[in-house]
């Protein structure tokens, strides 16, 4: 987005309403692209929670034994533990 207006401002320096109008359509554009792409990860944002609210309810004492086995090996890992004596 950045380099089209710097591209337009070069090409037409002197021109400076047709310029104002051309960074306005193309910010405009980059508008309309931004929000199109929120849009749409929201949309799998949205759907994946779903799923994962589903596959939850349908085996919950999976979902609890993955929850307890990663927090878990975080725990492990976060707290240093397994490093032999005298390591840091």
């Amino acid at each position: 987005m950045r380099n089209e207006a710097n591209d337009i401002v070069q090409d037409h320096p002197e021109e400076t309403p047709e310029w104002k109008a051309k960074a306005r359509v193309a910010g405009t554009a980059a508008l309309d692209a931004t929000r199109a792409a929120y849009q749409n990860i929201q949309e799998k944002t949205i759907a994946c929670s779903k799923a994962t609210d589903q596959a939850i309810r349908e085996n919950p004492y999976i979902a609890l034994g993955v929850a307890f086995g990663v927090g878990t090996l975080l725990g492990f890992l976060l707290t240093g533990r397994g490093k032999e004596e005298g390591e840091e």
